[in-house]
């Protein structure tokens, strides 16, 4: 079972990189796009990636990174219209709905699987980059989910087949692992840099003492 799995993971994704003007490759510019594993042609389902999320971190830590890239770049676009993550990235034939926030209906589900999704990128491999390009977009999700994941209002889940309803207890646990996700990224963000600028402003200048005050040597903590 495992075999299979890890084939239907990593058999799927199409990997792009662009070209400078001279035509040689862009090696910054690597993405990957995995298409949906069903009729529909969407791809980055932001659900299905969640469910590779674990055989990406295992095996290829920057094969998940260029995932994340792909659905945050796109969002970024989007979210500036309807302010939530949508579902994918649509398909050709609709991209253009996708792009004005008509994908399926599932803020709850995809915001709080893309939170865990940068967080966990973030923590295996020490990158802060996502979460300091994209930290508002991701404080924007997380704001959506304070408001609805409790008492989750009538959208559909991961678990589609079930159709949209009420207070899905699944909408409701993914909410608040995502809210949860959020606050460990606001933490990395934020805490951090507040450290050691703390260190550098309130060290005394012989390097031994905290002062009671910044720049006052005098006077020790």
């Amino acid at each position: 079972m495992i075999s299979i799995s890890l084939r239907q993971a990593f058999a799927v994704p199409e990997v792009t990189v662009s070209k400078n003007t001279d035509g040689s490759f862009n090696a910054s510019d690597v993405l990957i796009f995995r298409k949906e594993i069903s009729s529909s042609e969407r791809a980055n389902t932001v659900d299905m990636l969640y469910t590779m999320w674990p055989p990406s971190q295992v095996n290829i830590l920057t094969h998940s990174v260029f995932m994340i890239s792909v659905s945050i770049i796109l969002r970024q676009g989007v979210t500036t219209t309807v302010g939530l993550s949508v579902r994918s990235q649509g398909s050709p034939a609709v991209y253009k709905n996708v792009a004005q926030g008509k994908d399926f209906a599932m803020p709850i589900e995809e915001c709080g699987n893309m939170l865990v999704m940068v967080l966990s990128y973030t923590q295996h491999t020490g990158d802060h980059s996502l979460i300091t390009t994209y930290f508002n977009l991701l404080g924007q999700w997380a704001d959506y989910l304070v408001a609805n994941a409790l008492s989750p209002p009538d959208q559909l889940s991961s678990d589609a087949f079930a159709g949209s309803l009420v207070n899905q207890t699944n909408l409701a646990i993914k909410g608040i692992i995502g809210i949860s996700g959020m606050s460990e990224i606001a933490k990395m963000s934020f805490a951090t840099s507040y450290v050691s600028q703390f260190q550098t402003l309130a060290i005394s200048t012989v390097g031994k003492h905290l002062t009671l005050s910044y720049g006052n040597d005098s006077r020790y903590v």
